[in-house]
């Protein structure tokens, strides 16, 4: 089986990098927020203003500084993995991976911190009636669940999109948003563009997939679901879908992984993804490995740490699922050969 590596060097300039740190400032989380605290304090007289953070911690390297290392696993006194290996979690020993799990926690402890100096600057600045926050994720991270480690590409072995890596904490402040409000609607990150958007009281761009939650902020207990199903998945391999009670992962139904393509002049970058030399205009044939994995479902409220594949035994809610998955794809115009890919459309001609 396959291990995820460093790219050669990476380690070696993050450390290059970092040797100038010496006090819990010097990192990156709290240098970003630092800076955007201060962004907001010379733009506050600003009519509008808006302000994307990129904070990247929690990430890997997991390396928080004193006291965040020491605080969820005191005592430890064994080998530290700060990068851990994407892959089989057995690589690991139980009390190692009790320790990087520990200084994941203490990079979220630390990032919560800094981002509580942030909004004691917007609070202080007298902005917070007048400022819609968003905090958000685009994934989460295996620390051992499921057998894996990080969010593992199929050539590395069970690389379903989890609860764990799929499920991502969205909070959400507007001045006269309901507070402490929990909303159970399904809603994906592609809703946060048209959220903002609206809160501009900027019209949609036409094609826009993304819907706006504000009505859901500042009327959290009333109106129907915003969407009946959310729709995501990794370049090249399962597709997958969920109505907040099923999730269906669709793999490819053979052992191909084909057609698939990538519509970008420039090559791909990351993970493991191949393409020919053969770019069109539009886009090159790719390959990406089509791994062990098969199609499975999960009830994910009986079952949220999905230990029980129901796939054989609830065709009729594997076939809806399907379904929507289908219209969804055609709804966005998405290219032909991926339904014909994960077997959700014939391969012949469409008449």
């Amino acid at each position: 089986m396959a291990r995820h590596a460093l790219r050669p060097g990476s380690f070696a300039r993050y450390k290059r990098n970092t040797a100038h740190f010496r006090v819990e400032q010097d990192y990156f989380a709290p240098q970003v927020f630092r800076k955007a605290s201060e962004w907001v304090e010379r733009n506050r007289a600003q009519k509008d203003f808006f302000l994307m953070l990129e904070v990247f911690d929690p990430h890997e390297p997991f390396d928080p500084p004193y006291p965040y290392d020491e605080m969820y696993n005191p005592g430890y006194t064994g080998n530290r993995f700060i990068w851990p290996t994407y892959g089989k979690s057995d690589l690991y020993s139980e009390e190692e991976l009790k320790e990087i799990r520990a200084l994941y926690a203490g990079e979220v402890t630390m990032v919560d911190r800094w981002l509580g100096h942030l909004l004691d600057t917007v609070e202080h600045l007298g902005l917070m009636d007048d400022t819609m926050i968003i905090a958000a994720t685009d994934h989460g991270h295996l620390f051992g669940e499921h057998g894996m480690i990080g969010k593992p590409w199929s050539d590395l072995g069970d690389s379903n999109m989890y609860q764990e890596l799929a499920h991502v904490p969205l909070l959400i402040y507007h001045p006269n948003g309901q507070k402490g409000k929990r909303v159970s609607h399904l809603v994906q990150p592609v809703d946060l563009f048209a959220t903002v958007l609206d809160g501009f009281n900027i019209p949609l761009p036409a094609g826009t997939h993304g819907l706006s939650l504000l009505p859901y902020i500042l009327h959290a207990d009333e109106g129907a679901p915003i969407r009946q199903t959310a729709v995501f998945g990794r370049y090249g391999e399962a597709m997958n879908i969920t109505d907040g009670e099923w999730t269906l992962y669709v793999w490819p139904p053979t052992e191909k992984n084909e057609p698939l393509n990538w519509y970008s002049p420039l090559p791909p970058q990351f993970g493991d993804v191949r393409v020919n030399d053969d770019f069109d205009g539009v886009h090159y044939s790719a390959r990406v490995t089509r791994g062990p994995m098969s199609s499975t479902l999960y009830n994910v409220k009986d079952d949220p740490q999905q230990e029980h594949n129901l796939f054989a035994e609830r065709p009729e809610i594997v076939e809806r699922l399907k379904t929507s998955l289908r219209e969804f794809l055609t709804s966005i115009n998405a290219p032909r050969e991926q339904l014909i890919r994960l077997g959700l459309e014939d391969a012949a001609p469409p008449l």
